[in-house]
């Protein structure tokens, strides 16, 4: 296999990730629950997740293969827990691959009625997923130039928001800053982790990427930090320019429309289309790759670890996964399946922190590369700040991920049992 992926292909892979539907959907809500202090709220949430970042940074300079945090936990904390952890990363990245589809859909719908027909929607979630499959399958490079182009584009129509945003504000709308007080702060923390979700899925080809343990760590870290300056200034301009979205399900849109007129929406609008359609293309990419390890691993039929003879490409998984994901999309629920994914990325969270002492201690002396400073005291802090997260998750989100580990630790074990059954 070739190491065909390079800083900025992860780069990308990072910002396609974290700038997806959640800055057009949520600030609304932040704004309407915190006020200005919303500003400090994405910075707050920021730098807690800059010390996850930090944690993924190291144990993807020790573990530089295709898998992610199922590598992390597995090396660390042995194969049972590791196949859980792959496990979720596999649905939960399927599944936003497919629910994100269906958001990309309904959105379009708003400037292509015809769309929002039950069938006409199908016909185009099997021809987007047709297109995406075939592309990954052509190759690694194309797939990754595809995101690449995708993510460029979604930042342009954000870029000029901010230029038209910064010369709107007024500084009397920043008084009173914290008109609910800070309570609000730790109810809607986990609503503003959503908005910064993505940038755990940047190791996740690592086995395909160039002098992978310099590479990921920079971009993983890189990726959150220029997220976290644009968010900042983006709520900056809707507090700035006194936009009324707190109840709005446009909220991004509906502000521009305040200082840029009619095309100023049309604009985010758009934007927000090509920004799903950037973190489609990246679930498209990546969650094959998760499913693959599993595969190749033993866990599930080793079919799925097929590599195409000519591309190089794991065609299989990506076959696979594009048939799945098509299923989803046809029936799944957008908004309850945001809140299963925000617990399950917190999993992975937490699974890498607590990792990062085992590997370094098992892989360190071998291993050059990033390494977190201070030794422990970070990584438990990323852990604390994971629990914190965590404890947000409400029951049902808490009963369905059980269950799905269950359910993936019964369908290892059959598989296993069964090829040990035909080997005797």
């Amino acid at each position: 296999m070739r190491r065909q992926l390079r800083f900025f292909d992860i780069l990308c892979l990072g910002v396609n990730g974290i700038v997806g539907s959640g800055i057009f959907l949520l600030p609304g809500r932040l704004l309407g629950g915190l006020g200005p202090l919303s500003i400090l709220q994405f910075i707050l949430c920021g730098l807690l997740l800059i010390i996850v970042a930090l944690c993924f940074a190291e144990a993807a300079a020790l573990v530089d293969r295709n898998g992610g945090p199922y590598n992390y936990v597995r090396v660390a904390f042995g194969p049972k827990i590791g196949f859980a952890m792959g496990w979720l990363l596999v649905v939960s990245m399927t599944f936003n691959y497919a629910t994100v589809l269906t958001g990309l859909v309904g959105y379009a719908g708003t400037l292509l009625p015809w769309l929002t027909d039950a069938w006409h929607a199908k016909l185009i979630y099997a021809l987007v997923i047709g297109f995406l499959t075939l592309l990954n399958i052509r190759g690694v490079r194309m797939g990754a130039d595809a995101v690449n182009l995708l993510t460029v584009a979604k930042i342009i129509p954000l870029l000029i928001f901010i230029g038209f945003g910064l010369m709107a504000i007024q500084p009397h709308h920043f008084v009173p800053f914290a008109p609910h007080g800070l309570a609000p702060m730790a109810a809607l923390i986990l609503a503003t982790n959503f908005t910064y979700q993505g940038f755990e899925v940047a190791p996740v080809p690592s086995g395909e990427v160039a002098n992978a343990s310099r590479v990921v760590p920079r971009a993983m870290v890189g990726s959150l930090l220029f997220s976290m300056v644009l968010y900042v200034i983006i709520q900056t301009i809707i507090v700035g320019t006194g936009a009324d979205i707190a109840n709005s399900e446009g909220p991004l849109a509906d502000a521009a429309r305040g200082f840029m007129g009619s095309w100023g929406g049309m604009l985010i609008t758009v934007g927000a289309i090509i920004s799903m359609s950037g973190y489609v293309s990246g679930s498209a990419f990546l969650s094959p790759r998760s499913l693959e390890v599993l595969c190749e691993d033993g866990y599930l039929p080793k079919a799925g670890s097929r590599y195409h003879p000519k591309y190089e490409t794991p065609y299989v998984a990506i076959i696979f996964t594009g048939i799945v994901a098509f299923g989803m999309a046809c029936f799944l629920n957008f908004d309850r399946l945001i809140d299963i994914s925000s617990f399950v990325v917190v999993i992975q969270y937490l699974g890498t922190c607590l990792a990062v002492p085992l590997l370094r201690k098992k892989l360190g002396a071998a291993k050059p590369g990033y390494r977190v400073p201070w030794g422990w005291t970070l990584p438990l802090i990323g852990a604390v700040v994971s629990v914190l997260f965590a404890v947000q998750i409400k029951m049902p989100e808490l009963i369905w991920t059980v269950s799905t580990v269950v359910a993936g630790l019964v369908v290892s074990f059959a598989y296993r049992h069964w090829c040990h059954y035909k080997q005797a």
